[in-house]
């Protein structure tokens, strides 16, 4: 079977799905977020900027990226050359199902 990938540009309507999606990965290693971040307002404030995008595989939101242009990240000294787009999303956070064996 072929699974329908779309990445597209969030909409009001993904917020809820998103949210849980975020809320998800707290505890999970090396997810520095908690109950009080990332919050719906968060979501929010993505949303007014045309900035957030979610992944949907058959129509269901698998995972959701917030894009920007941060001139103070982009002087730090560990940016020594311009990465690849697929280097850059390093934000992707993703709810997966997994399969496993007994």
């Amino acid at each position: 079977m072929t699974n329908t990938y779309q990445i597209t540009m969030a909409t009001e309507a993904d917020a809820s799905a998103i949210l849980s999606l975020y809320k998800a990965q707290i505890g999970r290693e090396f997810c520095a977020w908690d109950e009080d971040y990332p919050s719906a307002q968060t979501i929010d404030f993505d949303l007014s900027r045309d900035a957030l995008f979610v992944l949907k595989i058959e129509g269901q939101i698998k995972a959701a990226i917030s894009l920007e242009v941060d001139e103070a990240v982009d002087t730090l000294p560990c940016w020594t050359r311009p990465l690849p787009l697929w280097e850059s999303w390093l934000g992707w956070r993703c709810r997966l199902r997994c399969k496993t064996k007994d």
